[in-house]
């Protein structure tokens, strides 16, 4: 029986760049991104704020304000979408691929309902009547948890919790049954109660109907529960990639060990500070000729100046890409494990 990590993909992100404007100059925000998404995953898009996780994503349904793709390819389904018109672009988004913004007070209109808001992409995309888009967002309503949903569909957003509304944000992702669904830090705004709720019903929602999940977050315990497959972003371009459970136990590059060793332990003494990488992620103007990551890297050595290619080796008898030098058993010699070891 074949695996959903053999079928193939529905989402392929090839050698993607994405490019800004800003104040007369122009900086490259996404650099060379390689990215799959096969129907049924959930595949993690890990690493701090400004590493480009969230970019990449919209530069999937050309949601990039002022930027726009300058290389690569992003392909749907065996389509080329890269330069799609706008109308295929309109026949995709809500419909194939949905999104689940970060804030929801920002993305849900509070000048109309939710019933309202929910019915648009039905009317838009399903060609329902106003009375089937009205029952079919209660149904949506009732499936994410909404309590009292026939009541609750003409509620205002400022009406709802942040955790309902997020539910309704989920509701409306799943409107018009998509195949793919993007989920942009979906739970950053809400207590953790809340936002175990939010995963688990997003978790019940993916089992029940087959919708493949990208996950963009900055929370490895998330990924942990959550991911079949990580990719790990720094600085606009990937530096790891793997099977969830091999990347997050096996890490391969500097930067993947540094984001799980700043996790917060229950067993750190609380007058201990929060474990954290040094450092910052250098602004698109300021990028390293080489490893973005050699001003914060624990193992930075003079070769990591020069511009780092992705190793694709076998970690515990499974794929991983990594873009570090080291992570090559070529290169790794007696001196390089021991210049680690001192770090360790």
């Amino acid at each position: 029986m074949t695996s959903r990590h053999d079928s193939a993909p529905l989402l392929v992100i090839d050698d993607l760049h994405v490019e800004f404007d800003t104040g007369g100059s122009t900086v490259e925000a996404v650099s060379g991104v390689d990215l799959e998404i096969r129907a049924g995953e959930t595949v993690a898009v890990v690493g701090e704020s400004g590493s480009g996780k969230s970019v990449t994503a919209m530069a999937v349904l050309q949601l990039l304000g002022n930027g726009r793709i300058s290389g690569g390819s992003v392909t749907w389904d065996g389509t080329d979408i890269t330069h799609a018109s706008n109308k295929k672009l309109r026949s995709i988004r809500g419909n194939d691929i949905a999104v689940v913004f970060q804030d929801p007070m920002t993305s849900l209109d509070p000048l109309y309902s939710i019933g309202n808001q929910l019915s648009e992409a039905l009317r838009l995309h399903q060609r329902m009547s106003r009375k089937q888009a009205r029952e079919r967002a209660i149904e949506l309503l009732g499936m994410v948890g909404i309590p009292d949903p026939a009541h609750k569909v003409d509620a205002y957003p400022h009406q709802l919790s942040g955790g309902q509304r997020q539910r309704v944000m989920i509701a409306g992702a799943l409107a018009c049954t998509p195949r793919l669904m993007i989920a942009d830090e979906p739970t950053t705004a809400l207590d953790v109660t809340v936002e175990a709720q939010v995963l688990n019903l997003m978790r019940d929602l993916q089992r029940e109907t087959g919708v493949a999940l990208m996950l963009i977050t900055h929370d490895m315990g998330v990924v942990g529960e959550m991911a079949d497959r990580v990719v790990v972003f720094y600085a606009g371009y990937v530096v790891e990639s793997g099977l969830a459970d091999d990347v997050l136990n096996h890490p391969q590059h500097p930067y993947t060990q540094a984001l799980l060793t700043a996790i917060p332990r229950r067993d750190t003494p609380r007058d201990e500070p929060m474990p954290a990488i040094p450092g910052t992620v250098p602004g698109l103007h300021e990028m390293p000729a080489g490893c973005r990551f050699i001003t914060r890297c624990p193992y930075a050595a003079e070769r990591c100046s020069e511009p780092q290619e992705i190793v694709r080796l076998e970690v515990a008898g499974k794929q991983r890409d990594v873009r570090c030098w080291r992570a090559d058993p070529a290169h790794r010699t007696s001196a390089t494990i021991e210049s680690e070891l001192e770090v360790l």
